[in-house]
């Protein structure tokens, strides 16, 4: 994702890197509605993971569908997800990091605004 400071933060991870995280997060937010991060929502989620947010840039109909999900599936899907407790945020998407923490500090925290 263009944008996105992956290389200048220990708190920013991809779909490939996520797997190398070395530490149990507090929270997690994921950009996209996406299979990859409709499986990672609901893994952090089932481990214990306090807040779990799905960024949607669109609504969750338009970007199910061009998942091909059948769509009864899909709202089934993510009934789960939001009573599990993951929370789905349509029409919203990062617009800036304000704050990423350099590799190797100790903060625990990224700031982001977001639209909406």
């Amino acid at each position: 994702l263009p944008g996105i400071p992956f290389e200048e933060s220990h708190r920013i991870f991809d779909s490939d890197t996520i797997n190398l995280l070395g530490y149990f997060p507090r929270s997690v937010t994921i950009s996209g509605l996406g299979i990859i991060g409709i499986e990672f929502a609901n893994i952090f989620n089932a481990l214990g993971v306090e807040d779990v947010n799905i960024l949607v840039r669109g609504d969750v109909e338009t970007s199910t569908k061009k998942l091909g999900m059948d769509m009864d599936v899909a709202n089934e899907l993510m009934r789960l997800l939001t009573e599990s407790g993951v929370k789905v945020l349509e029409g919203t998407s990062v617009s800036e990091f304000s704050y990423v923490p350099p590799p190797g500090a100790d903060d625990e925290y990224i700031e982001m605004k977001l639209n909406d």
